[in-house]
């Protein structure tokens, strides 16, 4: 059995996101800050409103998943909605790549009665999922090439990034005398950095097994 790990960068990401447009709404509404003028209230007004929008969108898209050798079954909570899929009842598996600010890959699985799509965009150990799929790993290794061969680079940068980021929280968190602050977005930035190093290895092993052959 294999549950589903959501993306690290997108959890961290939206995370960011929603709180800053709730930390926009209360200084700006709620401690109603006079010093703002009327055209930075509508703009402020705006950034909040897509703030609570895309947490509404992630809400709705959220969702516990769990696959077994079996098969797959998830559940929507904030929606009250399952969806389960048989292996044995898998017709058509379509294998692709999209880009949304890098390379991602998706799998639409279909039978009769039903249709689920996993992503990288969404689960973090996609590969450890899509294992379970019949010939999963066989048939992923086209668009595992396409992700890896374009997404290597980037997370030499992010390594770069990440590691710079946290040298300056570090010294940040020193200086304070370990304020709160930094210490939790070293830890955020010690998290990312894993991910984009994890990840490097990844894409090495998957471009090496394609110059082995």
């Amino acid at each position: 059995m294999r549950i589903g790990i959501h993306n690290i960068f997108s959890v961290v990401l939206s995370l960011i996101f929603i709180s800053s447009g709730g930390v926009i709404f209360y200084f700006t509404f709620i401690e109603e800050t006079k010093l703002i003028s009327d055209l930075g209230l509508f703009f402020l007004g705006f950034v909040c409103l897509i703030s609570f929008g895309y947490c509404i969108f992630i809400l709705t898209k959220f969702r516990f998943l769990i696959v077994t050798d079996n098969g797959l079954f998830c559940f929507h909570p904030f929606l009250l909605r399952k969806k389960q899929l048989k292996w044995i009842d898998l017709e058509k598996t379509e294998w692709s790549t999209f880009y949304w600010k890098g390379i991602f890959r998706k799998v639409l699985l279909k039978t009769a009665y039903t249709e689920i799509s996993l992503t990288d965009l969404e689960f973090e150990n996609f590969d450890t999922l899509t294992n379970k799929i019949p010939n999963g790993k066989k048939l992923r290794k086209e668009i595992d090439r396409e992700q890896a061969q374009t997404e290597k680079s980037m997370m030499t940068w992010y390594n770069y990034f990440f590691s710079i980021v946290g040298l300056v929280l570090l010294y940040q968190l020193v200086i304070t005398n370990g304020f709160l602050f930094f210490g939790i977005a070293l830890c955020v930035d010690i998290l990312l950095l894993l991910t984009s190093i994890k990840r490097k290895i990844q894409y090495s092993k998957v471009l090496k097994e394609k110059k082995g052959k």
